[in-house]
């Protein structure tokens, strides 16, 4: 796998509360440059590839049971069916 082009920690809004929040409320996207674009995302321990799906706006990456969508600043994330808002930490 080639070196990550961008490395990036996301604020996910209105998740998990109370002991621990602080790591369980975060995500870890580094954006991989292969072919085609890869993103891993890291959240709450479990690491997931997913991959470049087209997208009218923003830059959208699907994997199983995961899906992250990047446009305008903020980020929407869809982890099994359990859908965030992630912002810039």
């Amino acid at each position: 796998m080639q070196a990550y082009l961008v490395n990036r920690i996301l604020q996910i809004a209105g998740d998990v509360q109370g002991p621990g929040a602080a790591a369980a409320d975060t995500l870890r996207v580094t954006f991989y440059e292969t072919e085609p674009p890869m993103v891993l995302l890291e959240h709450r321990g479990i690491t997931r590839p997913a991959f470049r799906a087209k997208s009218a706006s923003g830059a959208r990456f699907e994997g199983d049971g995961i899906q992250f969508w990047e446009r305008r600043g903020e980020a929407t994330l869809n982890w099994n069916g359990t859908q965030s808002i992630c912002k810039p930490k």
